[in-house]
């Protein structure tokens, strides 16, 4: 499952948030700002690449019934997704799909999957990756000049194929960005999703996710220890 949402699911809704909040970290001159990303904001659902039904704030209260109801920590994720079905015998399977949050930092594009069935938490249906951070440094160690440049530097590698275009990826041109306020959040992703990497699954990198203020597409992502960035590709079947 890791490997299917690594390049939908970042552009869809897992590298953005409508209701972040701003530090005081903010460069006018460079026009890049610091957000703060916190459990319980909403994901960005705009400019859609494939037509997802965002969550709502309802189902965010049902999904708060359902944790605590079974014993589960509500308040550390960003929920993504709600789904609601009926089964055999009338039985109503849930499901619900969040991003966890650990030392504070949100982990980007993890997709834990939590299925409950007439109410009850199914462990064994559920996707619940452990991830394992390097270590509990949260100190962002890139400037906010630096991320913006490395966001104009990588955001040609954001690249959108597959689908009715996939003769003609479409490339996002730098130039079109010189202009655009940016945004920085710091968080952590899987390390296997950095591109070329040989690392299995379940070890946390801690990283930041630079796009335009307000959007989630293109996203670049940069390491904070070494400054290594990427451009987050999109994959449409």
């Amino acid at each position: 499952m890791k490997g299917s949402i690594a390049g939908i699911f970042f552009l869809l809704v897992g590298t953005g948030f409508a209701s972040c909040r701003k530090n005081n970290t903010t460069d006018s001159k460079a026009c890049i700002e610091r957000l703060v990303m916190m459990p319980g904001d909403l994901p960005i659902n705009a400019p859609p690449i494939i037509e997802v039904d965002p969550i709502t704030e309802g189902q965010i209260d049902t999904i708060k019934m359902l944790f605590t109801n079974n014993g589960l920590p509500f308040g550390q994720y960003q929920y993504m997704y709600y789904s609601y079905n009926t089964g055999r015998g009338d039985s109503i399977q849930q499901q619900v799909t969040a991003n966890p949050f650990i030392n504070g930092l949100p982990v980007f594009g993890d997709q834990q999957v939590f299925n409950f069935i007439n109410g009850i938490f199914s462990a064994s249906t559920s996707y619940l990756m452990v991830e394992v951070p390097p270590n509990n440094d949260t100190t962002g160690h890139q400037t906010l000049t630096y991320l913006r440049s490395a966001f104009l530097q990588h955001v040609s590698e954001a690249t959108i194929s597959g689908g009715a275009a996939d003769s003609k990826p479409f490339v996002p041109s730098p130039a079109a960005y010189e202009d655009t306020c940016l945004s920085a959040t710091l968080g952590y992703i899987d390390q296997s999703y950095i591109p070329g990497n040989t690392f299995a699954l379940g070890h946390l990198i801690k990283i930041w996710l630079v796009t335009a203020v307000n959007s989630n597409y293109p996203a670049v992502y940069v390491r904070d220890d070494n400054g290594q960035g990427w451009g987050q590709k999109v994959f449409i079947p």
